[in-house]
């Protein structure tokens, strides 16, 4: 069977699998993008990257991941107790925490810092890919809650807003 035939049966298959509503594969001899209809799931889906290494594919030709949503959590008041208002943004997905885009440089955010609307946050590498984290709207940076090159989990708080 052709090649290219197999690479779009998998990628439809991994696609319907995890409720995807568009998934791209390219090399030098194809590209193909499969856009679905209608996923079956009603809340955003999640994606698993393994699946597509377990399916042979290279890690360069994933499916981005769902953006951060920023989530109401308790910020550190200044007299060191918790306050009630605040939020989180979290990490959209697994991998590594990084505060700057390279070892020697300044990081994109620190504590106190107001960041505009899709500015840079920081860096979540997974699987040799760096997945820029950007603010979805105006805010100040309350609390930096990941140490830099730290592991992270998917939906792991990383950062308090105000």
């Amino acid at each position: 069977m052709d090649k290219s035939i197999t690479t779009a049966e998998e990628l439809a298959r991994i696609g319907r699998e995890n409720d995807l509503a568009e998934i791209e594969y390219e090399d030098p001899e194809v590209k193909i993008r499969i856009t679905f209809e209608a996923p079956v799931a009603t809340s955003a889906p999640t994606f698993d990257p393994s699946l597509l290494a377990a399916a042979g594919f290279s890690a360069a030709h994933q499916v981005a991941p769902p953006a951060a949503a920023p989530q109401a959590a308790p910020a550190p008041s200044a007299n060191g107790g918790v306050a009630t208002s605040g939020e989180t943004i979290n990490s959209p997905l697994a991998g590594v925490f990084y505060r700057s885009p390279r070892p020697d440089a300044d990081a994109f955010v620190k504590e106190g810092d107001q960041v505009g609307n899709g500015q840079t946050l920081c860096i979540v590498e997974a699987m040799k890919l760096m997945n820029e984290i950007t603010a979805e709207r105006p805010c100040k940076i309350v609390k930096i809650l990941v140490e830099n090159a730290e592991a992270v989990e998917e939906g792991q708080p990383l950062f308090i807003i105000d």
